[in-house]
Protein backbone atom coordinates (compact mmCIF):
# COMPACT_ATOMS: atom_id res chain seq x y z
CA UNK A 1 0.00 0.00 0.00
CA UNK A 2 1.62 3.47 -0.98
CA UNK A 3 1.66 5.88 1.67
CA UNK A 4 0.60 9.01 0.31
CA UNK A 5 0.36 12.50 2.57
CA UNK A 6 -0.32 15.55 0.37
CA UNK A 7 0.51 18.82 1.68
CA UNK A 8 -3.12 20.89 2.21
CA UNK A 9 -2.86 24.61 1.53
CA UNK A 10 -5.91 26.42 2.79
CA UNK A 11 -4.87 29.75 1.42
CA UNK A 12 -6.41 32.83 3.10
CA UNK A 13 -7.21 36.52 1.82
CA UNK A 14 -4.58 39.43 2.87
CA UNK A 15 -5.60 39.66 6.00
CA UNK A 16 -5.13 36.37 7.62
CA UNK A 17 -7.38 37.23 10.85
CA UNK A 18 -10.36 38.74 9.41
CA UNK A 19 -10.35 36.51 6.28
CA UNK A 20 -12.68 33.91 4.37
CA UNK A 21 -10.65 30.96 2.75
CA UNK A 22 -10.02 31.61 -1.13
CA UNK A 23 -9.42 28.03 -2.10
CA UNK A 24 -8.09 24.29 -1.17
CA UNK A 25 -5.09 23.24 -3.06
CA UNK A 26 -3.33 19.78 -2.34
CA UNK A 27 0.41 19.12 -3.81
CA UNK A 28 2.82 16.05 -3.63
CA UNK A 29 3.64 12.37 -4.69
CA UNK A 30 3.20 9.05 -3.64
CA UNK A 31 5.61 9.54 -0.70
CA UNK A 32 5.58 11.44 2.41
CA UNK A 33 5.63 15.17 2.52
CA UNK A 34 5.47 17.79 4.94
CA UNK A 35 4.03 21.61 5.48
CA UNK A 36 7.33 23.23 7.14
CA UNK A 37 5.84 26.92 6.28
CA UNK A 38 4.15 29.76 3.94
CA UNK A 39 4.24 33.01 3.70
CA UNK A 40 3.06 35.41 1.04
CA UNK A 41 4.10 36.88 -2.18
CA UNK A 42 3.91 40.32 -3.50
CA UNK A 43 1.95 38.61 -6.24
CA UNK A 44 -1.02 37.38 -3.93
CA UNK A 45 0.80 34.24 -4.35
CA UNK A 46 2.45 32.47 -1.51
CA UNK A 47 6.25 30.74 -1.13
CA UNK A 48 5.51 27.24 0.53
CA UNK A 49 8.63 25.16 2.09
CA UNK A 50 7.79 21.27 2.79
CA UNK A 51 10.20 18.21 2.97
CA UNK A 52 9.89 14.79 1.69
CA UNK A 53 12.07 11.91 2.34
CA UNK A 54 15.11 13.33 -0.30
CA UNK A 55 14.70 16.88 -0.08
CA UNK A 56 13.62 20.26 1.30
CA UNK A 57 10.78 21.89 -1.22
CA UNK A 58 10.02 25.54 -2.24
CA UNK A 59 7.07 25.74 -4.11
CA UNK A 60 5.51 29.31 -5.49
CA UNK A 61 1.78 29.41 -6.14
CA UNK A 62 0.36 31.68 -7.76
CA UNK A 63 -2.95 33.81 -5.90
CA UNK A 64 -5.14 30.64 -7.48
CA UNK A 65 -3.75 28.04 -5.77
CA UNK A 66 -2.00 27.07 -9.22
CA UNK A 67 1.84 26.19 -9.19
CA UNK A 68 3.96 28.96 -10.69
CA UNK A 69 7.55 26.52 -10.11
CA UNK A 70 9.24 24.02 -7.35
CA UNK A 71 12.75 24.17 -6.38
CA UNK A 72 14.66 21.18 -4.53
CA UNK A 73 17.72 21.50 -2.07
CA UNK A 74 19.66 18.49 -0.86
CA UNK A 75 18.51 18.61 2.69
CA UNK A 76 17.19 15.56 4.16
CA UNK A 77 15.15 15.01 7.41
CA UNK A 78 14.83 18.38 8.54
CA UNK A 79 13.67 18.81 11.87
CA UNK A 80 12.13 22.24 12.10
CA UNK A 81 12.51 25.25 9.50
CA UNK A 82 10.85 28.63 7.88
CA UNK A 83 11.12 31.06 5.05
CA UNK A 84 11.82 34.97 5.67
CA UNK A 85 11.24 37.70 2.65
CA UNK A 86 13.99 39.66 2.15
CA UNK A 87 14.35 43.28 1.19
CA UNK A 88 15.61 42.44 -2.30
CA UNK A 89 12.53 40.23 -3.13
CA UNK A 90 14.38 36.94 -2.57
CA UNK A 91 13.64 34.59 0.29
CA UNK A 92 15.62 33.09 3.11
CA UNK A 93 15.06 29.58 4.30
CA UNK A 94 16.30 28.22 7.39
CA UNK A 95 16.15 25.21 9.41
CA UNK A 96 17.95 22.76 11.18
CA UNK A 97 18.34 19.10 9.37
CA UNK A 98 20.80 16.32 7.94
CA UNK A 99 22.81 17.79 5.14
CA UNK A 100 25.23 15.37 2.62
CA UNK A 101 28.64 15.50 3.51
CA UNK A 102 28.05 16.93 7.33
CA UNK A 103 27.93 14.25 9.98
CA UNK A 104 24.62 14.52 11.94
CA UNK A 105 22.25 17.24 12.29
CA UNK A 106 23.20 20.50 10.86
CA UNK A 107 21.73 24.03 11.03
CA UNK A 108 20.97 25.89 7.63
CA UNK A 109 20.63 29.46 6.16
CA UNK A 110 20.06 29.62 2.51
CA UNK A 111 19.52 32.74 0.86
CA UNK A 112 17.19 32.65 -2.79
CA UNK A 113 16.34 34.70 -5.10
CA UNK A 114 12.48 35.52 -5.80
CA UNK A 115 12.48 32.21 -8.43
CA UNK A 116 13.72 29.61 -5.54
CA UNK A 117 17.23 29.81 -6.87
CA UNK A 118 19.97 29.78 -4.36
CA UNK A 119 21.97 32.83 -3.83
CA UNK A 120 24.70 31.34 -0.96
CA UNK A 121 24.05 28.67 1.56
CA UNK A 122 25.48 29.19 5.40
CA UNK A 123 25.61 25.45 7.43
CA UNK A 124 26.23 24.87 10.96
CA UNK A 125 27.63 21.97 11.44
CA UNK A 126 26.32 20.70 15.62
CA UNK A 127 28.81 18.02 15.82
CA UNK A 128 31.36 19.30 18.96
CA UNK A 129 29.19 21.89 19.94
Amino acid sequence: MKKQLCLLILFFCQSYLFSQSVFLKSFGTEHEEDLIDIVDAADGGAFIMGRSYLNLQLLKVDATGAQEWTQEYPITQIFSGGIEKTADGGLLLYGMGSIPSYQGSSSFLMKTNAQGVVSWTKIYSLIGS
